[in-house]
């Protein structure tokens, strides 16, 4: 799910598939699906997609905003039990 969240993320942030598909190194398809994936699983519409650009819809502002908080938690768990102990 972190992958997921981070993909989705790097869409929302830069509003570009295309983008997020280069820097996670997977096909623009890929992105385009698992998006669609998670607008499935939670039942709404994260983007609005246009001809040349897209944008977030409400949902998908909401979406991010949970996204963040999800993805610092995580960093502080990882940071907390697999970090060096020395």
């Amino acid at each position: 799910m972190k992958r997921k969240l981070q993909i989705f993320k790097h869409v929302a942030l830069n509003l570009s598939f295309t983008k997020a598909a280069e820097q996670f190194f997977i096909s623009q398809p890929a992105i385009s699906k698992l998006i669609r994936n998670l607008e499935d699983e939670y039942k709404c519409s994260f983007f609005i997609l246009q001809k040349t650009s897209i944008s977030l819809t409400p949902e998908g502002q909401i979406f991010l905003k949970y996204t963040n908080q999800f993805l610092s938690l995580y960093d502080e768990l990882e940071n907390e039990f697999l970090k060096t102990k020395n």
